[in-house]
């Protein structure tokens, strides 16, 4: 599998590097639970369309969290001083509200929640708050962010990454042993 460096400062709100620690995140934030990740995309790399996508098998409750993933990755970037706008410049809290909650977790709020609950484009401002609140949770208990830079790395290099090469990318960073233990399942 080839390896891309990530870089310490990623353009958003949209970049193939964001996109691929958004899904990362999803992936990061399933791997306690033992929930699977069946495949990884960055698609349309090279349009203005770009987008990613994880499959993954759902097992109960844990959905909740995983959806919160892609969001936290994203967070975790903004937290850290790493996401700047197209000129270099570091971006303002309020565009990072905007677009990560407001577009790039359109989806994700859906899978969290149960159901689309936005009007005319956009979600209740208590049920953005709630997914974010989750989100931060997930970034303090759960999430490995070496796991998410890892993963986000191998998806920037393929393109595409599937259960074993995710699963190779894991088992690296976290060890056989704790790999091993995780029990990850395919259901």
């Amino acid at each position: 599998m080839s390896h891309v460096r990530f870089p310490h400062k990623v353009v958003f709100p949209i970049s193939a590097e964001l996109v691929c620690f958004h899904e990362a995140g999803h992936v990061a934030a399933a791997v306690p639970f033992g929930v699977m990740a069946t495949a990884m995309y960055l698609c349309d790399a090279d349009s203005p369309d770009l987008r990613g996508k994880t499959t993954l098998t759902w097992n109960g409750d844990q959905g909740e969290a995983v959806a919160c993933g892609g969001f936290a990755a994203e967070r975790h970037l903004y937290d850290s001083g790493r996401l700047v706008d197209s000129v270099g410049r570091p971006i303002k809290q309020s565009d990072f509200v905007k677009f990560a909650v407001g577009v790039h977790a359109a989806d994700d709020k859906t899978r969290y929640f149960g159901a689309d609950h936005s009007r005319n484009g956009f979600w209740p401002a208590a049920m953005d708050q709630e997914f974010m609140t989750a989100a931060q949770s997930l970034t303090k208990q759960a999430i490995r962010f070496d796991v998410v830079t890892a993963l986000a790395e191998a998806l920037l290099a393929e393109r595409t990454l599937l259960r074993d090469q995710i699963a190779d990318v894991i088992r690296a960073i976290i060890g056989d042993e704790t790999f091993d233990q995780i029990g990850w399942r395919d259901e």
